[in-house]
C-alpha cells in the first residue's frame, strides 16, 4: 500500500465525518466543525500489516463517528459568550432570603471591541407542579418550573479586553430558586451564567431571629448566642460580616438586618455616603450597636454629625463588673477588668443603675445603643456572660418586632402603591368636550352626509360613507391623543409624615396607565434611588404558559429606568420611593395650649401650598379647620375627648368614620348634616353619610384611611389617634421628573404634622385624654374581646405615652389608670375558655400592669388599686411613659379584660 493511497484514504474518511484535515496542523474545535491531524493517522496505517489495514480503517471510522458527540459544543445558554461573567453571591456567600443583598459581578470583555450595555440579574422563583388530576397515589410531581419574577441591572461600559467589577443590590429569593446573570448589548445577550440561591431549601415553621450585621471584628460570644423566639424554640440569628466594599449607599439595602454592630476596626472604613445610609437605616427602625472601650471615638464617628447626642468624656479602667453580671442573670461568672468609656447624652441608661453597660437613644423609629466596653474584649467576648449580653441586646428588637414594624419604609411604600389607581377627574376629558365631539360626528354622519349624497344623486353610497367617516373620525381623535401625550396617564400620590414630631419622612407613589403600550419604560431622573415596583395583576402563566421575561426590570445608570412587560399592559404600573419633602412643609405650624378641657391655639400655613380640608385629629374625635391659602392662619378651639369607657351594650370600640371629616367638619358631635338611617341590618350606632362623597373626597378619604391603618397595625388595634394635623393639596411636595414623557402629571399630596404643645410658665396639667397611648411592642399569643374590651391569652402589650413636652417642662407626678375587668366564670363554660367581664372595673391584679423606670432600667409592677399616682422619675425627659399590660392564660382562671391605660401629667414649666 503506497503512502499516496493512505493519504487519500485518510482524507476520504475524514471528509465522510464532515471534518476537514490538514497534515501536520492542530486547529481548535468550532461549533459544527472538527479538525484532526491526518499525518499521524497515515503513519499509523503505514506501519500496520497489510492484512490488518481494513480493521484499522473501521476503527478510525468509529472514532470519527463518536468524537463529534463527545466534544459537542455546549448549550448556548450555558456559554459565557464574548463577555465572561463571574458572580460572588451575597456577603461572602451569606444572604437573607426575601431581603436585599449584594452580588459581586465580574465582567471581562473578550469580544475584541468596546461595548456598552446592561448587566442584569433575573430572579426566578421555583414552582413545583402537582401530579396531574386523577394520578394514582405516589405519583411524582412534574418537573419544576422557574418563573421570572423581577430583574435588576446597571448600565456598564466595557473597553476591549477590560475587566470590571459591578455590585448589584436586589432582593434575594429563597433557597431552591435561581438567578440568571447576563450582559446585554441592546437586545443581544453577550454572556450569561446561572446561579442558585445559596442556603438550604428546608422550611422553618415559626418566627426567625433577625439577621445581625457586624462591621468590624465579630465577637465570639455573638456567634454562639441562641434566641428563644415567641414559639419557645431557640434559634440562632444569622451573623453576617460586613465590609466597606459591600456596604450600600442606600439605606433600604440594609433592610436585611435588624441589628448592626460596629466595632473599632470597621468604623473608619465607611464613606460619608455610606454613613448617611447607616443613619437612614436606623431612622426607619434599625438597631445600631456601637462598641465602646478604647475605640469609642472611632465607633461614634461612624454616624454623620448630629445624628446622636451620645458622646464620650474619657476612658476609665473598670474592674467591678459583678453588678452587670447579676443584671444579666449570670452572678457566678468570673469577670475581669476592662477599659470603659464615660458616656454622656440624652439617652436612657442600659443595664444596672449602679454601673450601666451602655446608653441608649431613640432615633426616629430606630435605636442607637452605645456600649461602655468593647464586646470583643473580656469579660464579654466569650462564655455565658457574653452570650447573656447579646441575648439581652437582641431580644429587645426581635421578641415581637419581627411582625410588628409599621414604620418600616417598605411597609409604608407597599401600602400606598395602590393609591394612584384612584384617578382624578382632571385625568379624563370633560363632559362638554366629549359632547361636542359626539354632536359634531352626529351632524356630519347624519344630515350633512345625507344632503351631500342627495345633491350628488348617489344615496346608495350612504352605507359606505358613514362607516368610512366613523373610521376617519375615531382615527383622527386617536392620533390627536397620541400627539398630545394623553395615551399615558400619570398620577402621583405623595405623603409627608411628621406625625412623630421628628424629621419629615416623604413617600411618593407614581402610577402610569398606558394601555396602548404593551411594554412601557418609565425613566426617572437620578439613578441612585430605591424603588418599590407594583404591577397589579397580569396574565396567569398557568393558562398562558411561563413568561419569557420578568414583569419588570429596574436598570440604574445616570437615570433610573423601570421597564414593564406586556403582562401589566391593562393595569396601573406603579413606582413607590422616598423623597425629601421637609422644605415643602417647613412653614406649616400648629401651636396649641391646654385651657381646662379644651385645646386652644392657631394653625398657620406658611408654605406656598394651597391646603384643603385641614383637620385636627385627637383620640376618636376631630375638628375641621377648612381650607388654608398660603400665608393664612386659622384659630383652633377643640374639646379634649375623654378616655374610652366600657360600653356594655355590645357595640365595638369606636373608629373614626373618615367620611365625617369632609361632610361634618365640626367633629363627632356635629349632627347638623346627618342623613336619615337607610333601611338595612345596620348597628344601632351606625351613621351613614348624608350624601355620596365626591371623587376628590373619596381619594382623600382612602389616603387617610390607609395611612391611619398603619398606626393601628397589630393584633391589638389602636383605635385612637394621637394629636395630629392632616391636610391635603394638589401641589407637589417634591417634583417627580419623568423623562421621555410629555404627559401631564396629576398630584395629590397629604401632610401629617404633630402640633407643638405650648405650655406657659408655672404649673401645668395635661388631662388623661390628651396623651393617647400608642402600642409600640406586642407579644400576643391569643386575644379575645367583649364589646369594646380587650382580653389577652398570655403575652403582653406595651403602650407608649408621648406628649412631646417642650424644653424646660418638668413633670412632678403622673397618674396612671388601667380599666381592669376580671373575667367571671359561668356554669357549663368549657375548659380553657374565658368568661364575660365583671360589670365594674376593679383593682389591678398583681402582675397585670408594669411601668418602666428609665433611671433604674427595669420594669416595676403596679397592682392593688384602680389608679396610681407616681413621681416624675418614671418619666423620660421628653415626657415619654412606658406601660406594659401582661395577660393571663385563659385556662388559669385569672383572665381579665381591659381598656387601653391612661396617663395624666402634672408638672411645672420653668
Amino acid at each position: 500500500m503506497c503512502p499516496k493511497l493512505m493519504r487519500r484514504l485518510t482524507k476520504t474518511l475524514a471528509g465522510s465525518a464532515g471534518c476537514y484535515a490538514y497534515p501536520g496542523r492542530f486547529l481548535p474545535f468550532q461549533s459544527g466543525k472538527c479538525y484532526y491531524p491526518p499525518g499521524v493517522i497515515a503513519q499509523l496505517l503505514w506501519w500496520l500489516p497489510l492484512r490488518q489495514w481494513s480493521t484499522a480503517a473501521l476503527a478510525v471510522v468509529l472514532i470519527f463517528c463518536f468524537l463529534p458527540a463527545v466534544f459537542a459544543a455546549p448549550d448556548p445558554e450555558s456559554q459565557s459568550g464574548p463577555v465572561k461573567i463571574n458572580v460572588e453571591p451575597g456577603w461572602q456567600g451569606e444572604v437573607v432570603p426575601g431581603k436585599p443583598g449584594p452580588a459581586v459581578v465580574t465582567l471581562r470583555n473578550n469580544s475584541g471591541r468596546d461595548i456598552s450595555g446592561v448587566v442584569e440579574v433575573i430572579n426566578h422563583y421555583k414552582h413545583q407542579p402537582p401530579p396531574p388530576p386523577g394520578s394514582p397515589p405516589g405519583t411524582k410531581p412534574g418537573p419544576p418550573v422557574f418563573i421570572p419574577a423581577s430583574a435588576f441591572g446597571e448600565k456598564v461600559s466595557l473597553p476591549a479586553g477590560a475587566e470590571k467589577r459591578v455590585v448589584l443590590w436586589f432582593p434575594w429569593h429563597g433557597p431552591g430558586d435561581k438567578m440568571i446573570f447576563r450582559f446585554l448589548e441592546g437586545q443581544k445577550v453577550l454572556g450569561s451564567v446561572e446561579v442558585n440561591v445559596p442556603g438550604t431549601a428546608g422550611v422553618i415553621h415559626g418566627p426567625m431571629a433577625g439577621a445581625v450585621g457586624v462591621l468590624g471584628q465579630v465577637p465570639p460570644a455573638l456567634e454562639k448566642v441562641r434566641l428563644t423566639m415567641p414559639d419557645g424554640v431557640p434559634r440562632a440569628p444569622r451573623i453576617i460580616s460586613l465590609s466597606a466594599d459591600l456596604f450600600p449607599r442606600r439605606s433600604e439595602d440594609l433592610n436585611a438586618f435588624d441589628t448592626i454592630l460596629v466595632t473599632g476596626s470597621g468604623a473608619g472604613t465607611l464613606t460619608e455616603e455610606q454613613r448617611r445610609a447607616l443613619a437612614g437605616w436606623v431612622e426607619f427602625g434599625g438597631h445600631l450597636v456601637l462598641a465602646g472601650g478604647l475605640e469609642i471615638s472611632d465607633t461614634l464617628a461612624v454616624l454623620p454629625a448630629g445624628t446622636t447626642t451620645i458622646k464620650s468624656e474619657g476612658i476609665t479602667d473598670r474592674g467591678n463588673w459583678q453588678p452587670a453580671a447579676a443584671w444579666l442573670k449570670q452572678p457566678s461568672s468570673e469577670v475581669t477588668g476592662a477599659p470603659a468609656a464615660r458616656l454622656a447624652g440624652k439617652g436612657t441608661w442600659w443595664g444596672p443603675a449602679e454601673s450601666p453597660l451602655g446608653l441608649q437613644e431613640d432615633y426616629s423609629y430606630g435605636k442607637i445603643t452605645v456600649l461602655t466596653f468593647d464586646p470583643n474584649q473580656a469579660p464579654f467576648s466569650r462564655g455565658s456572660l457574653g452570650q447573656a449580653l447579646w441575648k439581652e441586646l437582641l431580644m429587645t428588637r426581635n421578641q415581637e418586632e419581627y411582625k410588628f414594624n409599621p414604620a418600616f419604609p417598605m411597609v409604608r411604600l407597599e401600602s400606598m402603591s395602590h393609591l394612584p389607581n384612584n384617578l382624578p377627574r382632571t385625568a379624563f376629558p370633560r363632559w362638554w368636550v366629549v359632547g361636542i365631539c359626539l354632536l359634531a360626528y352626529i351632524v356630519v354622519a347624519g344630515p350633512l352626509v345625507y344632503l351631500v349624497l342627495r345633491k350628488l344623486q348617489r344615496p346608495e353610497l350612504t352605507w359606505l360613507a358613514v362607516p368610512l367617516l366613523a373610521v376617519i373620525f375615531t382615527g383622527s381623535l386617536y392620533l390627536y391623543m397620541l400627539r398630545a401625550s394623553t395615551s399615558v396617564l400619570v398620577n402621583t400620590v405623595q405623603v409627608a409624615d411628621a406625625a412623630t414630631g421628628d424629621r419629615v419622612k416623604g413617600y411618593t407613589a407614581v402610577g402610569f396607565f398606558a394601555p396602548t403600550r404593551p411594554t412601557f419604560t418609565a425613566t426617572l431622573a437620578g439613578g441612585d434611588r430605591s424603588v418599590q415596583v407594583q404591577t397589579f395583576g397580569g396574565r396567569s402563566w398557568e393558562i398562558y404558559g411561563p413568561p419569557a421575561e420578568p414583569p419588570y426590570t429596574v436598570i440604574r445608570g445616570n437615570d433610573l429606568e423601570v421597564r414593564f412587560s406586556d403582562a401589566s399592559q391593562w393595569t396601573m404600573r406603579t413606582l413607590a420611593f422616598r423623597q425629601d419633602m421637609a422644605e415643602a412643609v417647613a412653614g406649616l405650624t400648629a401651636k396649641l395650649r391646654v385651657e381646662g378641657s379644651r385645646l386652644i391655639g392657631t394653625v398657620k400655613n406658611g408654605t406656598a401650598l394651597h391646603l384643603d380640608h385641614v383637620t385636627l385629629l385627637l383620640g376618636d374625635d376631630y375638628r375641621g379647620l377648612g381650607d388654608l391659602a398660603p400665608g393664612k392662619e386659622v384659630a383652633v378651639n377643640m374639646p379634649i375627648p375623654g378616655p374610652v369607657t366600657y360600653n356594655p351594650q355590645g357595640t365595638p370600640r369606636p373608629h373614626l368614620p373618615i367620611w365625617q371629616i369632609f361632610l361634618q367638619p365640626g367633629g363627632r358631635s356635629d349632627k347638623s348634616k346627618a342623613g336619615a338611617l337607610p333601611r338595612g341590618p345596620y348597628p344601632p350606632d351606625y351613621q351613614p353619610p348624608p350624601r355620596p362623597l365626591t371623587v376628590e373626597e373619596q381619594r382623600r378619604a382612602m389616603m387617610l384611611e390607609q395611612w391611619l391603618g398603619m398606626y393601628r397595625y397589630g393584633p391589638v388595634e389602636n383605635v385612637s389617634q394621637p394629636l395630629t394635623l392632616v391636610a391635603w393639596t394638589h401641589n407637589p411636595l417634591q417634583d417627580v421628573e419623568v423623562k421621555n414623557l410629555r404627559a401631564k402629571t396629576h398630584y395629590l399630596s397629604m401632610i401629617f404634622l404633630r402640633p407643638e404643645l405650648a405650655i406657659p410658665r408655672g404649673a401645668f396639667d395635661l388631662p388623661p385624654g390628651l396623651v393617647v397611648p400608642q402600642p409600640v411592642d406586642m407579644q400576643v399569643r391569643g386575644i379575645s374581646g367583649h364589646n369594646n374590651l380587650i382580653g389577652l391569652d398570655g403575652g403582653s402589650v406595651t403602650y407608649a405615652f408621648r406628649p412631646g413636652l417642650p424644653a424646660g417642662a418638668k413633670v412632678e407626678e403622673i397618674t396612671v389608670e388601667l380599666p381592669f375587668f376580671p373575667a367571671r366564670s359561668t356554669p357549663g363554660m368549657p375548659r380553657g375558655a374565658v368568661g364575660p367581664p365583671s360589670s365594674q372595673a376593679g383593682d389591678v391584679a398583681p402582675g397585670a400592669l408594669e411601668i418602666y423606670h428609665p433611671g433604674r432600667g427595669r420594669w416595676e409592677p403596679l397592682a392593688g388599686a384602680k389608679s396610681f399616682t407616681l413621681p416624675g422619675e418614671y418619666v423620660k425627659p421628653d415626657g415619654e411613659v412606658l406601660l406594659r399590660v401582661n395577660g393571663e392564660s385563659f385556662s388559669s382562671g385569672r383572665g381579665f379584660y381591659f381598656l387601653p391605660p391612661t396617663v395624666a401629667y402634672r408638672g411645672v414649666m420653668k
